[in-house]
């Protein structure tokens, strides 16, 4: 699947969108495994979709102003749900610009499995706009961060999805 990186990944503040995919690993981590991301050379705008090293899904985003949230993982008001089983499960996470307040919050949500495991409502001041690739099994930094399993049906929205869409999609495989 080809992604342009000069459209398809180029946020703005308040944007909304949505990743979606299939991962299937038995790997033990010891380390952030990155499913999709970007580390941007030419500014401070750096997200991923991944596994941490317990096996958790996470979500790490940060605008080019520097706010950063992370989602998922072991957080306190996580679900509980690891993914590095050795069986299929479904990674969504969805970012909700529709819900921006004056005070610029937007709705972040992942979902394993069909159910929304963490949410959080954040303002960023900042876009995530940048020139440097999207990496897919990795991340473009000293480690690399790699991914160890399989991937599938990798989509990109630019809008929010559903929790119903989310559901619905599980559901239907």
């Amino acid at each position: 699947m080809d992604f342009d990186q000069k459209t398809n990944f180029q946020w703005g503040p308040n944007s909304s969108f949505t990743i979606e995919l299939w991962v299937r690993t038995s790997a033990a981590a010891g380390g952030n495994q990155v499913l999709i991301g970007r580390d941007s050379k030419d500014s401070p705008a750096h997200w991923w979709l991944g596994i941490n090293p317990d096996g958790y899904a996470t979500f790490i985003i940060r605008d080019r102003t520097g706010n950063m949230v992370g989602l998922g993982g072991d957080n306190e008001g996580t679900i509980k749900r690891k993914i590095n089983d050795g069986r299929w499960h479904h990674i969504v996470v969805v970012r909700d610009g529709t819900t921006s307040t004056k005070e610029k919050h937007t709705t972040n949500k992942l979902y394993v499995d069909g159910y929304a495991i963490y949410s959080l409502g954040h303002p960023f001041g900042g876009d995530y706009l940048s020139e440097s690739p999207i990496n897919i099994g990795y991340l473009n930094l000293h480690n690399g961060y790699h991914y160890n399993g399989d991937m599938d049906e990798l989509m990109v929205y630019n809008r929010n999805l559903t929790e119903g869409e989310v559901r619905a999609r599980y559901n239907n495989g």
